[in-house]
């Protein structure tokens, strides 16, 4: 018999959670490849337009951008 401590490790190990893994290698790839050509003045649209990335997806890596961006400034004080 299983402990219940034991019955809720087997639960939250077997658990399904659904969707990528965020910020795995793939995507780390993907958004930096975003910010050296977001960096170098190409527009959203500019980017999109390669085809590489959906809009929503370069929306999202602007919004993580932004967020370190604003992170960066703000070790900076």
């Amino acid at each position: 018999l299983l402990s219940r401590r034991q019955r809720q490790m087997c639960i939250r190990d077997s658990r399904n959670t659904g969707g990528r893994k965020k910020h795995d290698e793939a995507w780390m790839t993907s958004y930096r490849d975003f910010a050296v050509k977001y960096e170098s003045g190409m527009t959203i649209m500019e980017i999109v337009a390669e085809g590489e990335i959906s809009r929503r997806t370069a929306y999202r890596y602007k919004a993580y951008y932004d967020e370190l961006q604003k992170n960066k400034g703000n070790m900076h004080e």
